[in-house]
């Protein structure tokens, strides 16, 4: 995943990367992340804020939220 850049981003990666986010008992959420954040894939995180509306799927909520903070969080460090 560390290889994918934005000009190979396409709905079916999107679709494998959403997939990545649960696998493995989630051990590949951070990178699958640090992936859709690198490949400006806003595919992925529509379907992620899908899966959060869905109390059907409340296990996998943390991994939603957890991926999204990932995504969504700001690669500048705070100077002290």
């Amino acid at each position: 995943m560390a290889a994918l850049t934005p000009t190979m981003a396409n709905p079916e990666l999107s679709e494998r990367m959403v997939g990545n986010l649960f696998r493995f008992s989630a051990e590949l959420r951070h990178d699958a992340a640090k992936a859709i954040k690198r490949l400006n894939d806003f595919d992925s995180t529509s379907r992620l804020l899908e899966i959060l509306h869905d109390s059907d799927q409340e296990a996998v909520h943390w991994i939603c939220i957890d991926a999204l903070g990932e995504i969504y969080a700001s690669n500048k460090t705070l100077a002290n």
